[in-house]
This record gives C-alpha cells, sequence and structure tokens, in this order.
C-alpha cells in the first residue's frame, strides 16, 4: 500500500452519497498493528493514513482507519485517548460539512475532552501530535460551533509540520 494512498472518489457523506465500493478503506484499517505502538507510530500505516485522510476532508474514511488504532491502543493510555479524541473530531468535522452544526458541536466537545484526558499524561507529544497544540485549536473549534460562528476544522499539529 503506498503511504500517500487518497480514495480517488469524492468524500463519503453517509446518507448523502453511496458508500465506497472500494476496499482501499478497509484493506488499511487491517493493517493497523496489535497493539498499538505509541512509539512506532511513523509505521502504522493505519494511523497516517487517517491524518492524511482528514487533512483532505475524508472525515468518515478517517474515522474508519483510526477505529483498529483506537481498538488496539493500551487502556487508559494516552495514545487511546488521542485516537479516540481524532475519531469524534473527524466525526464533528463530518456532521459540520453535512450541516449539522448542532451535532458537530456535540462531537467536537466529546473530542476536546478527550484531547484534554491525553495531555494530562507525561507525553506532550504523542503518536507525532503536540497535545498542548491539538487541545488548543480543538478548544477554538468547539467554542466556535456553541457560538454559532464559522468554524474551521482544526488542523492536526504533527511535530516537524509547523
Amino acid at each position: 500500500m503506498r503511504r500517500d494512498w487518497l480514495p480517488a472518489r469524492e468524500p463519503h457523506l453517509p446518507g448523502r452519497n453511496r458508500r465506497p465500493a472500494d476496499e482501499g478503506v478497509s484493506r488499511i484499517a487491517r493493517k493497523a498493528p496489535r497493539p498499538t505502538d505509541p512509539q512506532a507510530w511513523r509505521d502504522n500505516e493505519a494511523y497516517l493514513a487517517g491524518l492524511r485522510l482528514y487533512a483532505n476532508g475524508y472525515y468518515w474514511e478517517a474515522h474508519e482507519v483510526w477505529e483498529p488504532v483506537w481498538m488496539n491502543a493500551s487502556p487508559n493510555s494516552q495514545e487511546r485517548e488521542l485516537t479516540q479524541g481524532l475519531i469524534q473530531l473527524a466525526n464533528a468535522a463530518l456532521k459540520l460539512k453535512m450541516a449539522q452544526p448542532a451535532a458537530a458541536g456535540r462531537l467536537a466537545a466529546i473530542a476536546e475532552k478527550h484531547f484534554r484526558e491525553a495531555a494530562l499524561g507525561a507525553a506532550t507529544i504523542v503518536m507525532g501530535v503536540d497535545l498542548s497544540v491539538l487541545v488548543e485549536r480543538s478548544n477554538a473549534f468547539a467554542s466556535c460551533l456553541e457560538r454559532k460562528a464559522g468554524a474551521a476544522t482544526p488542523i492536526i499539529p504533527l511535530i516537524g509540520e509547523g
């Protein structure tokens, strides 16, 4: 599987377009290692594909490939909280794209809670993500949604990407 893979079609919007017949998302999701090793995140194809999918507006697909990364993470770990938050953030972005701002706001608040939990741990960078910046960005996103102001989907702050 190429590391720069993205689906060739448009992003899936449940109830608005057909669920993808392409098995690419499922194939990548199955590549999630067991267990999720937070130190080996650069080799975790499912995790990296989720980041790429999210960054390119494929929120449903990102959620699908992050699910096994989350399920394979150690209970009560920073990486488990981070990936659960990423899944909820992708869900929030998807709901916003589907013009469901109330649902997006609810999910964004859940994502922020998971990021705050992850930030309570010893590491400040987990799986390449700067948790303090992610908490700040997700808080701003959730606040904008709560105020019914224009909200831009937050960029996930990976180390080395500014």
